[in-house]
């Protein structure tokens, strides 16, 4: 039976339709699903048979929260994303939070997709939650890489989820992102992204703080990332050129050491 019931929130990027699933597609998630390399590394068994794919749609996928990765260029779903309020996430997430999860088929890893689509989720989410969680096992470090160039930070926790596939044998690490300090990415140019968002990248400290400091803010500007503490501004980070200082700060010890 098809699912017609739910909101509309079908959502457009440049490469991808997320919409909600549907039973008939039901070869496409088994054609991925069925990869052993692809369900573990999310946390969920390979799947065995066409029936198991399309009970899958009908019991786990069919809900508000749920999105078939549909890729434009061939109208095949190649993957999910989705997210987990409080009360049925993963993880210990606060009552306005919540925590996202995805995977996307093999034959697609590598090409941006996953990134394309989390930045979608996120915008969806962004008036909607606090702040979005997510996790990945500290044996993909790929599914972490995605997060942090969305502006997801590691919280540093690691941690055992029985929820998972193998999530009692194989911790995982928790990344958060402070929905109300989201920025728009458009006009940062991508030299900027890499060293704000980059794990190792020089801003990257810069960036952390800006999430868990609550006196801190930031807003992009002609390409570059404007930072401010308690609404005056007080430097202006840019990908090809030392930063500006405009007031002294101690959030500028934390990059200076590796501008030098």
């Amino acid at each position: 039976m098809e699912r017609n019931n739910f909101n509309d929130s079908t959502i457009n990027t440049d490469r991808l339709i997320l919409r909600h699933w549907k039973e008939t597609d039901a070869e496409d998630l088994y054609k991925y699903a069925s990869d052993p390399e692809v369900g573990p590394h999310a946390g969920w068994p390979v799947h065995k048979s066409l029936n198991e794919s399309r009970n899958v749609i009908n019991t786990i996928f069919s809900n508000d929260t749920t999105w078939a990765i549909e890729l434009k260029e061939t109208n095949e779903v190649i993957g999910c994303i989705g997210y987990y309020i409080h009360g049925v996430s993963n993880i210990d997430i606060g009552e306005n939070d919540a925590e996202i999860g995805y995977w996307i088929g093999k034959p697609y890893w590598n090409k941006g997709l996953c990134t394309e689509a989390l930045k979608a989720i996120i915008l969806y989410c962004k008036d909607k939650f606090d702040t979005l969680w997510a996790d990945f096992f500290v044996n993909n470090p790929a599914s972490g890489r995605v997060m942090e160039k969305c502006g997801f930070i590691d919280t540093g926790k690691i941690n055992y989820c029985s929820h998972l596939k193998h999530g009692n044998d194989t911790p995982i690490h928790i990344m958060k992102l402070n929905l109300a300090k989201t920025i728009d990415t458009k006009n940062i140019c991508s030299l900027l992204k890499k060293k704000l968002f980059d794990h190792n990248g020089e801003y990257h400290t810069v960036w952390q703080e800006i999430q868990n400091d609550d006196s801190l803010t930031a807003i992009t500007r002609s390409r570059q990332l404007h930072v401010y503490r308690n609404g005056k501004k007080i430097h202006i980070l840019s990908g090809k050129t030392q930063p500006k200082i405009i007031r002294d700060d101690k959030i500028n010890l934390q990059y200076t050491s590796k501008m030098i």
